[in-house]
């Protein structure tokens, strides 16, 4: 399996007082243990870098993949169906809009042929991934960090699981 940290779940590991720290903590254990693939964007990187210390990210067992002419050619298609007015669907009218950086890490992960992408970002990430599928864009899982989230990547046979502090 293939899984891919977005900065929100990159956030979550490296900052021991953010509500998901222990999930995404546990959750990268486990993945490194069974031997998969772990990854982040250096997009993700350069979004952790504004506030994070990027030591922190090169200390963990990720692997970094160029972002290159196939990324590109597919975040820019994902971006003419996020930039299209029509089909932003809003919640609430204060919702924010899709945001780029998003957009390009899905395409990404769907050019890396990611199996599932972490996140606890509710707010646009996982909004982002929706619309793309709603266009017929093929993408992989998108997962949140949460107490069922080894369940759901098939890491343990229990739910709830009672994560180790």
């Amino acid at each position: 399996m293939t899984v891919l940290f977005d900065t929100c779940a990159l956030i979550s590991l490296l900052n021991e007082k953010a509500t998901c720290h222990v999930s995404a903590e546990q959750c990268l254990r486990k993945l490194a243990e069974g031997k998969h693939r772990v990854m982040i964007s250096p997009l993700t990187l350069a979004e952790y870098g504004v506030k994070g210390n990027l030591a922190d990210v090169y200390a963990q067992p990720f692997r970094i993949p160029n972002f290159g002419v196939p990324h590109a050619e597919k975040a820019a298609k994902f971006r003419a169906v996020t930039c299209d007015a029509k089909k932003v669907e809003r919640k609430e009218p204060h919702d924010r809009q899709f945001i780029a950086t998003d957009t390009m890490i899905l395409a990404q992960a769907a050019a890396e042929q990611v199996d599932c992408v972490l996140t606890n970002d509710t707010r646009t990430f996982t909004r982002t991934a929706e619309a793309l599928k709603k266009a017929g864009e093929i993408l992989p899982n998108v997962v949140l960090l949460n107490d069922d989230l080894l369940y759901h990547l098939g890491l343990t046979s229990q739910r709830n699981f009672d994560f180790e502090k």
